[in-house]
């Protein structure tokens, strides 16, 4: 079964691609975080096929939540999105260990290609 941890702090936009994911990824379980506690707390407890971080939640940053799941062990790949411009965010991800970094004004394009690349099942 395949699971997915959504962390994303903006109900609207985190619900859309929960959507997404789930009319594109027939019987994906999908478990929705709104702050970096939270989703650090499922990210530590329970297994994941993937995790999505938000790299500004208003808890905490995105790739704290990364590191902190990366100390406890957690091999679970990462993506992770944000609306920030420039390269140096998604240079900071992926030297942090997230396997991809999408950003936000490319999501609708690019996501859905990402994670099923994640998952191994890409078309």
């Amino acid at each position: 079964m395949v699971r997915i941890l959504l962390a994303e702090d903006d109900d609207s936009v985190r619900g859309r691609l929960a959507e997404l994911l789930a009319d594109e990824l027939p019987g994906v379980v999908i478990r929705e975080a709104g702050t970096a506690r939270t989703a650090f707390e499922l990210g530590s407890a329970e297994p994941w096929s993937l995790i999505i971080l938000d790299i500004h939640l208003p808890d905490g940053s995105g790739l704290k939540v990364l590191n902190a799941l990366q100390l406890l062990g957690r091999d679970t790949p990462v993506v992770i999105v944000s609306g920030l411009p420039g390269t140096a965010y998604a240079d900071a991800a992926l030297r942090l260990g997230a396997r991809a970094f999408v950003s936000k004004d490319r999501i609708s394009e690019e996501l859905l290609g990402v994670v099923r690349e994640m998952l191994g099942s890409a078309p």
